[in-house]
C-alpha cells in the first residue's frame, strides 16, 4: 500500500525517499552559502587580515634604524620633559656646545610617573597638540621603556583594535560579515596605514576614534533601531576622546 509519500517496509518502518544528485548538490550549496558558514569564513578572513597586517607592520618597525624628529618630540613630551627641554634649549644648555649623551637621554626618562598634569601643562605652553595620545604613550613607556620601537609597538596594538572596530562598522553598512572581513583585510595590508604605524605619533589612535565615531553615529541615527542612553554616552565619550587626540577631530 502507498502511504503519504514515503515507502513502508513490512514491519511498518518508514524509509525516506532517496534524493537525487542534483538535490544533494543544491543542499550542499545552500549549506556552504548559509549564514553560519559565511560568518565562520568572515571571522577566519578577519583574523588572517589582522595577523598578516600586524606582521607587515612589525616587519617595518623592526627595519627602523633611526627616529623621525617628530618621534623624538613625542618621547620628550610623553616623559614629561617638554618644559625642561624648552628651558634648556632657550638657555643654550643643550645646543651650541658639546654635552654628554646622557644629558639628551635624560629627556627620555620618565622621572615622575603618571604626572599627566605636567604633560598637559607643558603641551599648553609649548606645543599645539592635545594630550590624550601622550598620556597613553607615557603609560606605555612605563611598561616597556623607550627605544626605537616603543611608539610603533603601541600603534601595533591600536591597529588591531582599529581593525576590529572597522569590521563592526563595515558589517553594519554592508549587512554582510564576509564583505566586512574583506574590507578589514584590504585595510590591514594597505601601505598608508602600515606607514603611519611605524612612527611614534597619534595618527593610529586618531584613526581608531574616527572609526568608532562613525560607527556609533550611524547606530545613534539609524531608523532601524531605538538607541539607548548608553549609545549616546559612548558617542559623547568617543567624540571627546577624538578631540583630545586632534583638535580637528
Amino acid at each position: 500500500a502507498t502511504g503519504s509519500g514515503a515507502d513502508r517496509e513490512p514491519d511498518g518502518a518508514t524509509v525516506e525517499p532517496s534524493t537525487s544528485p542534483a538535490e544533494r548538490r543544491a543542499t550542499l550549496k545552500r549549506s556552504l552559502l548559509g549564514p553560519r558558514f559565511r560568518l565562520g569564513l568572515a571571522l577566519a578572513i578577519l583574523l588572517a587580515g589582522l595577523v598578516f597586517g600586524s606582521m607587515l607592520r612589525y616587519e617595518a618597525i623592526e627595519a627602523k634604524r633611526g627616529l623621525h624628529v617628530d618621534e623624538a618630540w613625542s618621547y620628550v613630551i610623553a616623559t614629561g620633559h617638554l618644559g625642561s627641554f624648552q628651558k634648556d634649549g632657550e638657555s643654550a644648555a643643550l645646543r651650541g656646545t658639546w654635552v654628554r649623551a646622557e644629558n639628551w637621554k635624560d629627556l627620555w626618562l620618565s622621572e615622575r610617573p603618571f604626572d599627566f598634569v605636567r604633560i598637559s601643562s607643558d603641551l599648553a605652553r609649548h606645543d599645539v597638540h592635545p594630550p590624550l595620545y601622550f598620556w597613553l604613550l607615557h603609560v606605555w613607556i612605563l611598561l616597556v621603556g623607550v627605544d626605537f620601537n616603543t611608539g610603533p609597538l603601541l600603534n601595533l596594538v591600536i591597529g588591531v583594535l582599529t581593525g576590529a572596530a572597522l569590521f563592526g562598522l563595515a558589517r553594519w553598512l554592508l549587512r554582510d560579515p564576509l564583505a566586512a572581513a574583506l574590507v578589514v583585510f584590504i585595510w590591514s595590508v594597505s601601505l598608508i596605514p602600515r606607514a603611519s604605524s611605524s612612527i611614534a605619533r597619534m595618527y593610529d589612535l586618531l584613526a581608531l576614534f574616527a572609526v568608532l565615531f562613525v560607527w556609533l553615529l550611524l547606530l545613534a541615527t539609524s531608523a532601524q533601531r531605538r538607541p539607548g542612553k548608553a549609545l549616546y554616552i559612548g558617542l559623547a565619550l568617543v567624540t571627546a576622546a577624538g578631540m583630545l587626540v586632534q583638535y580637528q577631530f
